[in-house]
């Protein structure tokens, strides 16, 4: 059976509406979490402004790594008759292998401010542990 646009572009549009559902329905926790009990304890570094800057940049790299990938994995169900699962698996693990080398350069910094280990016994303790 071969499918049509509109059932990928439904069935995104399902995974869209439930990515914001979920995020509505997760916010109040998080901020209890993160502006409660990391503050309580000492470990909260957030600001307001910080986390709304996270959930932006999460929401566009959802969009921008996300959809593409559901894309695909819709139009591998429906063309891809019973080795489907095999087609998603490879797919996948693809996925995984690509996005273990780029997350640390290009995901990573657009949350995270990263500065090199400094010279020090930590990062000769980790060079070690790494060589052997």
């Amino acid at each position: 059976r071969k499918s049509s646009l509109s059932e990928t572009v439904r069935g995104i549009s399902y995974m869209v509406i439930l990515y914001v559902v979920e995020a509505i329905i997760s916010f109040p926790f998080s901020l209890y979490s993160i502006f409660v009990i990391e503050e309580k304890y000492g470990f909260n570094k957030t600001t307001v402004r910080t986390l709304i800057s996270d959930i932006l940049k999460g929401t566009i790299l959802a969009g921008v790594v996300g959809i593409p990938i559901l894309t695909v994995i819709l139009i591998l169900f429906s063309r891809g008759g019973e080795y489907a699962w095999l087609y998603l698996f490879f797919f996948i693990v693809g996925i995984n292998l690509v996005l273990a080398f780029l997350a640390p350069v290009l995901i990573l910094p657009f949350f995270f401010k990263l500065t090199p280990l400094e010279d020090g016994e930590l990062r000769e303790a980790i060079l070690d542990l790494a060589n052997k």
